[in-house]
């Protein structure tokens, strides 16, 4: 997991890309797509942690629901 957090550099990179018309299509692609590979791992913990807290039902659903969002 720590591993990914470096990659988080990647978001607004993509977004300064993005809006200010920086590189092709593909390269902006690129970019974005590797951004959202340490977003889907916060996501994932950030949905373990807090099932921690709100039970078993409540977490079941989160990760359900959130889940989905991750793959």
């Amino acid at each position: 997991m720590k591993f990914l957090y470096p990659l988080l550099v990647l978001v607004p990179i993509a977004l300064v890309m993005e809006f200010g018309h920086i590189g092709g299509h593909s390269a902006i692609f690129v970019v974005s797509a590797l951004a959202l590979v340490p977003l889907a791992a916060v996501l994932g913990r950030a949905t373990e942690e807090t099932a921690i807290y709100t039970g078993p039902k409540i977490g079941a659903l989160l990760n359900a629901t959130l889940g989905n969002a991750r793959s």
